[in-house]
């Protein structure tokens, strides 16, 4: 990366490649320049630095870096898997440290492709940040036979928690055959589908089958590779928040907590996510805030999910 793109990249002046006003960012967005010179690993460990602090306040910047991990699939470029989230909830880099992630494109080629992110109106992308039509066949094979209280995103029906009936192996509960059948579906079609959709369903219908170790490392895996899909973090909350149920690790409860909290800064209204953060409170033994996360769940839910949210709640 020259040092002249470099200094379009922090200087524009409305140039698309260059700073822009679009969305939380404002006019302080690095631009694209820059945030292509980052995908491609070429910045100097300053400039690299400046974009991870500004992607850590931003969240359309965090989502037009992982909207260009999907077009670059769609090149067919190799994928890198991309680094964990640092603990102090640093936003996970798809340009691994010191590697770089796009090998086989040049920055300006990554430049063009987040160009295009960055102009793609707001309208154009999914309106719900829940729906989750891969998962259409489980959720009417759940129907109202909720197998756990946490919510997973999807379209799941509220109704009586299901009882557990616990299988030899790993504990986990024996799904009734439709409910099987329709996971099996899902683990088939991940075998041969490596999409991020794809492997989130499969980690979904895991978790719907009692299989939670599984459930938990699949969705840990697919929000490491997908940051920016609100739904995935809110179902990391939820399988956390049924593994601390069946362990009483009060580590798993703050997990879920801050899988929660990243999912609602996405999609600040997303129902099953301030469901989640609720529950995560109460198991932390949070009161006041839980009330209050309550009251914010319960004015997000709709039908019978917002009854039964006002009866879960203190």
């Amino acid at each position: 990366m020259s040092d002249e793109t470099r200094a379009v990249g922090m200087q524009g002046q409305g140039d698309p490649m260059t700073t822009r006003d679009h969305g939380a960012g404002g006019r302080g967005c690095v631009g694209a320049a820059m945030l292509a010179g980052y995908v491609d690993g070429t910045l100097t460990s300053d400039e690299h630095r400046t974009v991870e602090g500004h992607l850590a306040d931003c969240d359309n910047c965090r989502e037009v870096v992982a909207e260009t991990s999907l077009a670059r699939e769609a090149m067919g470029v190799p994928a890198e898997v991309p680094a964990a989230a640092e603990p102090a909830g640093r936003v996970v880099t798809l340009a691994s440290r010191g590697r770089r992630w796009w090998p086989t494109m040049g920055v300006l080629a990554a430049a063009a492709v987040i160009t295009v992110a960055l102009v793609i109106p707001r309208m154009m992308r999914p309106a719900d940040p829940s729906a989750r039509p891969e998962l259409a066949e489980l959720v009417a094979a759940v129907g109202e036979a909720r197998p756990f209280e946490a919510r997973l995103t999807g379209g799941f029906r509220y109704g009586p928690l299901a009882p557990v009936m616990r299988s030899g192996e790993g504990g986990g509960a024996t799904p009734r055959p439709e409910v099987a059948a329709a996971v099996a579906k899902l683990e088939i079609k991940a075998l041969s589908d490596s999409g991020v959709a794809s492997q989130a369903a499969a980690a979904a219908g895991l978790l719907v089958a009692g299989q939670v170790p599984d459930a938990v490392q699949g969705l840990e895996r697919v929000t490491q590779v997908e940051p920016g899909r609100a739904a995935y973090w809110s179902d990391l909350a939820a399988a956390y928040l049924v593994r601390a149920t069946r362990t009483g690790d009060t580590e798993d409860h703050r997990r879920a907590l801050e899988a929660a909290d990243r999912a609602l800064a996405l999609a600040p209204r997303l129902p099953e996510a301030l469901f989640n953060r609720a529950l995560a409170l109460d198991g932390l033994g949070r009161a006041d805030e839980a009330r209050e996360a309550w009251d914010r769940a319960v004015a997000a839910s709709d039908s019978d999910w917002r009854a039964a949210t006002r009866r879960r709640s203190p």
